[in-house]
């Protein structure tokens, strides 16, 4: 509905006044009624307000725009990033690569983070120490290599994660703890990925490099090539009444690598094959009286050129 405004009407009026003035009632009548409907119709029109207003849609904001994402960082007690914002952040979803980029005190000594490097071992530091001196933890329990110092005895899928934890000072076990819990976020989830290969031609010449040591049989026509054949993840969880929970995860991973100077006697590009599978489980009793935690890992990892990353 339209409401004419004051000052509207009070233009009308002198409008009819002035028209009642100039010609007859009869000429008025018959010929202005249209062209005063109209001015009425176009001056009520621009000074109006509508009664009701229309509804904005809802939008609902994404998490990442909530605040800026990122670690909490403590001197004293370390740096924590918990799932929501493991979420926000590039990962690669690889250990080395998440402390690299998201925790500023620690200097990662990998060739790579994730992707390429996926397979290869972490070399974390910070604050002078070796990599060697790193720790890794898993809910507090030590996971670190005893016959490796400075790398751990599994990895964790980056998709159970529910946080991890990096401190260096005022401890004498500097490192990285991954926690474990019992409440997963999904009741189940299912996910699986595969990809076509990472890195392509590298348009050598091929009399550029045909001399040792750069390759065996002169330049090769690709360089270093990832293709991820495959992916997989799974995650379970239960509620054992009031006081139980019970969460299991499962993955695999596979990997190919490809590079210019592993080849074999016939000149064909040696292909490294890296897998990983995983089984995860983690089970919580807290009746308010009793607390248990039981966490069990089992892991196995394969490759077939361990070390060609480095040639």
């Amino acid at each position: 509905m339209i409401h004419p405004s004051a000052s509207a009407t009070r233009l009308l009026r002198q409008m009819l006044a002035d028209l009642a003035q100039k010609y007859s009632p009869t000429r008025v009548s018959l010929q202005t009624i249209p062209l005063v409907l109209g001015m009425l119709l176009v001056a009520s029109g621009a000074t109006a307000q509508p009664e009701d207003t229309i509804p904005q849609p809802l939008q609902t904001p994404h998490p990442c725009s909530q605040g800026t994402p990122g670690p909490r960082i403590d001197p004293i007690a370390g740096d924590h990033i918990d799932r929501d914002a493991l979420s926000c952040l590039p990962s690669s979803r690889h250990l080395g690569g998440v402390l690299d980029s998201s925790f500023n005190r620690v200097i990662s000594q990998q060739i790579g983070d994730g992707g390429m490097a996926f397979f290869d071992p972490v070399r974390l530091s910070s604050h002078g120490r070796s990599w060697r001196q790193t720790r890794f933890h898993l809910n507090g329990i030590d996971i670190t290599d005893p016959a490796r110092p400075g790398e751990p005895l599994f990895e964790l899928p980056f998709d159970a994660w529910d946080s991890v934890a990096y401190r260096s000072l005022w401890t004498a076990r500097p490192g990285v703890d991954v926690s474990f819990r019992a409440e997963a976020p999904n009741i189940w989830r299912l996910t699986g990925s595969t990809g076509q290969n990472v890195g392509e031609a590298s348009w050598i010449p091929g009399d550029l490099f045909d001399r040792e040591p750069a390759t065996e049989y002169g330049a090769t026509t690709e360089r270093r090539r990832l293709r991820a054949v495959g992916e997989l993840f799974a995650e379970r969880a239960w509620h054992l009444g009031g006081a139980g929970r019970l969460r299991l995860v499962g993955s695999f991973i596979k990997h190919e690598h490809h590079y210019p100077t592993l080849r074999e006697n016939n000149g064909k590009t040696t292909v490294d094959r890296a897998q990983r599978s995983t089984f995860a489980l983690h089970h919580q009793f807290d009746d308010g009286r009793i607390f248990i935690t039981t966490t069990v890992v089992g892991q196995t990892t394969g490759r077939s050129h361990g070390g060609a990353q480095y040639r």
